[in-house]
């Protein structure tokens, strides 16, 4: 009976043992109390976690992160845009902000989350860490941001190596700008200096100097690049001055004499006059084509610009209106392709 008695008391003290270690909380982990010293910032980029769940808590951990990242890129895009104002800022900005979400998901694979998540006594939240180890992340992105430097460097130098012509030197520089200023470049260099600072510095050293050298270079090249325009057939001149609008906009002079001009810009418009019922009034489909050729005759330039059909019962009403319709499409197209350094209609 004794004997039975003991093994009886052993099994309660057991048992009771076991629901005083499954009721007891976990302990505090050393993260919660100091994150610095388990996820040194040197070496980690780390952020806490709550939530009623573990998955809850991990999700928002992970936000924390992808904020990280989305500031860090959102200042290196905020640096680029005196550079690129004539180039549409609010446009590119809305870009940049789309790919800074594409290319922050797409870079949080390296996350990892700790193993002691811990549910707070009190608040009955989940607490939890999601960690990137830096020098792991950097392995796996590096290669991107190797390519984004390296495009840019050569777009730079071929534009400074450019001794050719004038008007080509520009438009490469025009190239290296908008590709400095554009998503794949800005979120390049801010997620490589949010993930580690100083190998981002060193990677982008190049690119970098170049980046600082480009604005003055550029419009320099442009300055240079001083333009003589033809155009046969116009409308009080309205062609003319779309296109002296746009290569203004873009950085080019405009050349009052031939033999001054480092490249000529021949304007042809064709009005596009349309068949129509007799008494239905006049309608025009107009398009313009531009040519711009070296002081040495080679072609360095080709573009083409159409505008929607105009009428109106007064002929002269109809022509006037295809004009300035055209006249507008042909300033915002052609202004956009000099700044981002197009050769034609690509």
């Amino acid at each position: 009976m004794k004997r039975n008695a003991a093994l009886r008391f052993a099994a309660g003290l057991a048992l009771w043992t076991l629901a005083s270690c499954l009721s007891a909380p976990a302990p505090m982990p050393e993260w919660y109390q100091n994150m610095e010293a388990v996820y040194p910032r040197e070496r980690y980029i780390a952020s806490q976690g709550r939530g009623s769940a573990r998955a809850e808590a991990e999700q928002q951990a992970l936000a924390g992160l992808a904020a990280y990242f989305e500031q860090e890129v959102k200042r290196e895009g905020t640096a680029s845009v005196s550079m690129t104002e004539r180039q549409g800022a609010v446009e590119r900005t809305r870009r940049i902000e789309e790919a800074i979400t594409v290319t922050v998901k797409r870079n949080l694979s390296a996350v990892r989350y700790a193993e002691d998540a811990w549910r707070h006594p009190a608040t009955k939240e989940y607490i939890v860490v999601a960690y990137m180890d830096r020098e792991e992340a950097w392995a796996v992105y590096s290669p991107h941001a190797e390519n984004a430097a390296g495009t840019f460097t050569q777009l730079f130098y071929g534009a400074r190596n450019e001794g050719a012509d004038p008007f080509t030197r520009a438009l490469l520089f025009g190239k290296a700008e908008a590709y400095a200023a554009g998503e794949a470049f800005v979120t390049a260099r801010g997620f490589a200096q949010g993930l580690y600072p100083a190998r981002a510095k060193a990677l982008f050293e190049e690119a970098d100097a170049a980046l600082s050298a480009l604005p003055k270079e550029a419009s320099d090249a442009r300055r240079n690049a001083s333009v003589y325009l033809e155009c046969p057939l116009d409308l009080d001149g309205i062609i003319r001055n779309a296109a002296i609008a746009a290569l203004s906009d873009a950085g080019f002079p405009i050349a009052r004499e031939i033999r001054s001009a480092q490249a000529v810009c021949l304007i042809q418009v064709t009005e596009g006059l349309m068949r129509r019922p007799a008494g239905t009034g006049t309608a025009y489909r107009p398009n313009v084509s531009v040519g711009i050729t070296s002081r040495t005759g080679t072609s360095v330039f080709s573009f083409e610009a159409q505008a929607e059909v105009q009428s109106a019962i007064d002929p002269g009403l109809a022509r006037s209106r295809a004009y300035a319709a055209l006249a507008q499409v042909f300033r915002d197209a052609l202004t956009e392709r000099l700044l981002k350094g197009e050769k034609g209609n690509a």
